[in-house]
């Protein structure tokens, strides 16, 4: 790969991966929340995700999905009810992890990202622009560990920033803007 389209590459990964979305936003919900350490689970399911969706879009499932528009209806329904119950997780989490409520899990990462279509429409197009014979592993390992940093300094910022936040009043309107913010990035995919 040479290093101007590694620089684009890097490029889409930054306004892909640290930008407002269901993962960033529910990693910093989770972060803030339970702390870095009980949000990792989170973020590894996240990144297994990533690789399943980025292995069956090289191997065409994202084809399929964009060549059938019933099976990505169905995908983003699927997809838009589960990040509604995230959400709603977010919403509901009193702010200081108390009386039994559990962090997003790694199966909770896992599925945001298996049943997202964008996801797949996404990695079909990362792997158009910047895959090609030799170079699919090399891209998605630049992905992988990119994400995976970009994920664990969301979750390590949100953990400091929860630090300062001293009230469990302040922790829960925290988690109710971002269930919000979460939402609207739902509505803002269906009308986009």
């Amino acid at each position: 790969m040479t290093p101007d389209r590694f620089v684009l590459l890097m490029t889409w990964i930054v306004a892909f991966f640290a930008t407002p979305g269901p993962a960033t936003i529910s990693i910093v919900a989770n972060g803030a929340t339970y702390g870095m350490r009980r949000t990792v689970p989170y973020i590894a399911g996240l990144l297994v995700g990533f690789v399943f969706v980025f292995l069956a879009a090289d191997l065409g499932l994202a084809f399929l999905l964009t060549r059938y528009p019933a099976a990505e209806a169905v995908l983003r329904g699927i997809a838009i009810v589960y990040m509604l119950y995230l959400a709603w997780r977010i919403w509901r989490t009193d702010g200081i992890a108390l009386d039994g409520a559990r962090p997003l899990s790694l199966l909770n990462g896992v599925m945001l990202n298996v049943v997202n279509p964008k996801a797949y429409v996404a990695a079909l197009a990362i792997l158009a622009q910047f895959g090609g014979p030799g170079q699919d592993w090399l891209v998605g390992a630049i992905i992988l560990v990119s994400a995976a940093v970009i994920d664990v300094g969301l979750a390590f910022l949100a953990d400091r920033m929860a630090g300062t936040l001293t009230r469990r009043t302040t922790i829960v309107r925290l988690n109710r803007v971002l269930a919000v913010l979460l939402v609207v990035s739902i509505v803002w995919v269906l009308i986009a």
